[in-house]
């Protein structure tokens, strides 16, 4: 009997660890993959430029909550001071601006994963648990239309949702400290406050404390501290700034929140709401459903079957791209290798149409100008249409056509003088 009960257990045991060890080593291979191996988008250049991005931290003259982080759609995503101070440390330091930013975010990510994996070991278990964590990876490569690229990418939604996570982790035990956490996750991404009213109805409902007065007292720690992270930067900002610059960012904060419309920030919410919410709800209806079905070895087949299939949705789309899209699609490093050439060769200015040449010419520290808006003094920068043969055709075709004398050529990339 002893040998029936633990043989069951001890595979239940090696299926987890085995299912938990497959879902963290293909995670690590995105993670590599999107920290060294991405080309660096056109998006991701612009929230790394801008004036309020990490550079202009560093320089003193940010962040701020209106810093225009343009999306592949044009369209603006503030991110707030939390995500921005690690990466202005970095470059303190000297590090690479893209690799900085890439790696924060990533941290941010494995917090937030950290963060669901408990909040579901608390609602059903360890089964759940990981669950929680695979529908998290699920919503990564799910956010399409949402003001985010990519979890590696700068932005302050996945910062605010993880500190969202481990504050409903903290709510009922350590109110002061899951205030702390909600106070950064606003001033990760403003629009996170919208969770704190929420979170504090939800505090002050606890059946467990039943005396109003110890409910009180919970509800105004839990305020108290989810304001002070956002009171202590407004007075910094408020020094640092004076009041009339002050003024003028709360201004442009407004504008961006009312006449800009509502789309945007209500695509933001979404996406926090994706990322906090979701994986957490679809484990409370996993843990809801297993205890409908009656306990033994079909249950736990299905849990089997349930889990392995969320981890195939989840990961079959990130991993299997991450590693076999970059067979003939550029890559940072093939980027690198031309922006190097470029700081070799002394460019520090070119013009060309906006797309990639615009995010090598800030890996080389260059300035880069519209054709429309640039002299035809500066240098010109080309880069190649398409791989294969075809496109190495068309490419000399353009330079040819278009090209007096070329200064530098590397990789896909041509910088000449004399284009029109």
């Amino acid at each position: 009997m002893t040998i029936t009960v633990q043989g069951p257990s001890f595979r239940a045991r090696i299926t987890f660890w085995l299912l938990a060890s497959t879902f963290a080593l293909l995670q690590t291979v995105v993670v590599v993959c999107s920290l060294t191996l991405d080309r660096l988008r056109e998006s991701e250049k612009h929230r790394l430029a801008v004036s309020s991005v990490p550079r202009d931290v560093f320089a003193g003259s940010g962040p701020s909550y209106a810093s225009d982080l343009v999306t592949a759609t044009g369209a603006y995503a503030p991110v707030g001071s939390i995500p921005l101070l690690p990466v202005s440390g970095a470059l303190a330091f000297g590090l690479d601006p893209v690799v900085s930013a890439r790696a924060t975010m990533i941290l941010f990510f494995g917090a937030l994963l950290v963060g669901v994996w408990l909040c579901g070991i608390r609602l059903g278990g360890r089964w759940a648990g990981l669950v929680a964590a695979t529908t998290a990876v699920v919503v990564s490569t799910t956010t399409l239309g949402l003001p985010l690229d990519g979890f590696a990418i700068l932005s302050g939604v996945i910062p605010a949702a993880a500190f969202l996570v481990w504050a409903s982790y903290n709510l009922s035990k350590r109110p002061w400290l899951s205030g702390v956490l909600a106070g950064l996750a606003v001033q990760s991404q403003l629009l996170a406050a919208l969770a704190i009213p929420i979170m504090l109805v939800v505090l002050l409902s606890i059946p467990q404390v039943r005396k109003s007065k110890a409910r009180i007292l919970r509800g105004f720690s839990f305020t108290f501290f989810a304001l002070l992270p956002t009171l202590s930067v407004a007075v910094v900002n408020l020094i640092r700034l004076g009041p009339s610059i002050y003024w003028a960012h709360l201004q442009s904060s407004w504008r961006w929140t009312v006449e800009a419309g509502m789309s945007e920030p209500l695509s933001t919410v979404a996406a926090i709401v994706l990322f906090a919410v979701v994986p957490l709800l679809i484990t409370y209806l996993f843990r809801e459903s297993l205890r409908i079905w009656k306990r033994g070895r079909w249950a736990g087949r299905a849990l089997v079957i349930m889990v392995a299939a969320g981890m195939a949705v989840s990961t079959a789309p990130v991993v299997l791209p991450s590693v076999l899209a970059r067979i003939g699609h550029e890559t940072l490093p093939e980027q690198r290798v031309a922006a190097t050439a470029m700081e070799t060769a002394g460019i520090t200015a070119v013009r060309g149409d906006p797309g990639p040449a615009e995010s090598v010419a800030f890996l080389a520290g260059a300035e880069f100008h519209a054709l429309d808006d640039a002299a035809d003094s500066i240098p010109l920068i080309i880069a190649n249409p398409a791989r294969g043969e075809l496109g190495q055709t068309t490419f000399k075709q353009i330079v040819s056509e278009q090209c007096e004398r070329v200064v530098v050529r590397a990789e896909n990339y041509v910088v000449c003088i004399g284009g029109q």
